[in-house]
């Protein structure tokens, strides 16, 4: 009964670690850029196998695909500086003459109830 118990713990126990090692496939292939449902059922298959395969792979490209343009390709690959108006790669941070920020500013929605207030107008009254 004893030896019988025994071996029911140890097969459980070799259970949770092929699924944590399932996950923890699922877990390397996102931080790898690779896809996680194929690892994760990898992992399920072939253990800590697929997992030590995952861990020797270089970087993926991109998951799922190139899903949004690239910004170093087209015709907006370089900005203006709103400040001095030099032209700067669209990657750079910073302006290259004056060393403005680049960030692009977001801009949030307007409340519902309040009237908008058109900054042109706003501007023509102080002038």
């Amino acid at each position: 009964m004893l030896v019988m118990l025994l071996v029911f713990l140890a097969v459980f126990l070799l259970f949770v670690f092929w699924v944590w090692m399932s996950i923890a496939s699922a877990v390397v292939a996102v931080n790898k850029n690779r896809n996680p449902l194929l690892w994760c059922i990898a992992g399920l298959v072939a253990g800590p196998f697929a997992f030590m395969l995952l861990t020797k792979l270089s970087q993926g490209n991109t998951m799922f695909g190139n899903l949004s343009p690239s910004l170093d390709e087209g015709e907006n690959s370089e900005r203006k500086c709103s400040t001095c108006g030099v032209t700067n790669y669209i990657r750079n941070k910073y302006c290259n003459k004056c060393g403005v920020s680049l960030a692009l500013q977001r801009v949030a929605p307007p409340k519902l109830g309040q009237q908008s207030i058109d900054r042109n107008d706003e501007k023509d009254g102080l002038e």
